[in-house]
C-alpha cells in the first residue's frame, strides 16, 4: 500500500512523493523523538535546525497589494512540509 505524504518545493508548485505507510510510521516517530530533544529550547539553534530542517524555500517578493509580501516554505526533516495554514483552519473551525 501506497500514500502519498512528502511533498517537494519546486518553482512551479508541489509535487507529491510516494512513501509507504511503513516508512512514514517510522519517520513520523523519529522526528516526535527529535522534536522532544529540543521542546525546552527557548529559540531554535543552529545544531536544532539542522537536525530538524532540511530545507526553506522562500518565494519570489509580492508587492501587488502595496506591502511586500513574501512565501516561506519549510521542508522539515523525515516527514516533509506541514501545511500550517491548513492546520490553522482546522484550529478555527
Amino acid at each position: 500500500m501506497r500514500l502519498l505524504v512528502r511533498s517537494v518545493y519546486p518553482q512551479t508548485g508541489f509535487r507529491i512523493i510516494p512513501v509507504d505507510k511503513d516508512r512514514q510510521n517510522q519517520n513520523l516517530d523519529l522526528f516526535i523523538e527529535r522534536i522532544q530533544k529540543y521542546s525546552a529550547l527557548d529559540e531554535l539553534t543552529p545544531y536544532a535546525a539542522h537536525e530538524l530542517i532540511k530545507a526553506i524555500y522562500v518565494g519570489a517578493p509580492d508587492k501587488s497589494c502595496g506591502k511586500r509580501r513574501q512565501s516561506v516554505h519549510i521542508e522539515y526533516d523525515l516527514v516533509g512540509f506541514i501545511p500550517l495554514d491548513e492546520l490553522m483552519k482546522q484550529e478555527t473551525a
